[in-house]
């Protein structure tokens, strides 16, 4: 888009050992994956020095965390250092309309994966599945959904731009 001012958007997924965190990167201005990637497994301590990195090469604008489980306090850590980290608390059934409105997006044409991203393998696998009343979602055992968490959260960024925005 001519004119338009590029605004970066990452999405983070906190790993746990010997899981990776996982971040992808979109381009707000026109829908596109920039950068799909997996962290550092050695801790918590080089996944937030991998963050700095990808925040200084993409100029990352804002970066919505998973805020559950080990995301509080290193969330907590990457604010202080100084990065635009906002937390996103989630639930399973929060997180598959998340995961709905991506996939909607990638259909319409509003989200723009380029032809060999990985993430659209794992979002073909993906299926959604009603337990006890409330859609859910699952992939192929073996599989990791960090990614797909990662693009839905970096996606719930790009749309919801001013919230979590505080003058101090």
């Amino acid at each position: 888009m001519t004119g338009s001012i590029q605004r970066n958007v990452m999405g983070l997924d906190w790993g746990r050992q010997p899981d990776e965190a996982f971040a992808v990167v979109i381009d707000a201005s026109d829908g596109s994956v920039k950068a799909a990637c997996a962290g550092p497994v050695t801790g918590y301590r080089s996944t937030r020095l991998w963050l700095h990195a990808l925040a200084y090469e993409w100029r990352i604008d804002s970066i919505w965390a998973e805020a559950n489980s080990v995301g509080g306090p290193n969330i907590e850590a990457l604010q202080a250092e100084g990065l635009p980290v906002i937390a996103a608390q989630s639930s399973r059934s929060s997180m598959t309309t998340l995961i709905q409105n991506v996939m909607l997006a990638a259909e319409r044409g509003d989200l723009i994966l380029r032809d060999g991203n990985p993430l659209l393998r794992i979002m073909s696998a993906c299926e959604f599945f009603e337990k006890h009343g409330v859609v859910l979602y699952r992939i192929p055992y073996g599989e990791k959904d960090s990614p797909l968490v990662a693009l839905a959260l970096a996606w719930h960024g790009v749309n919801n731009s001013a919230a979590g925005i505080s003058f101090v």
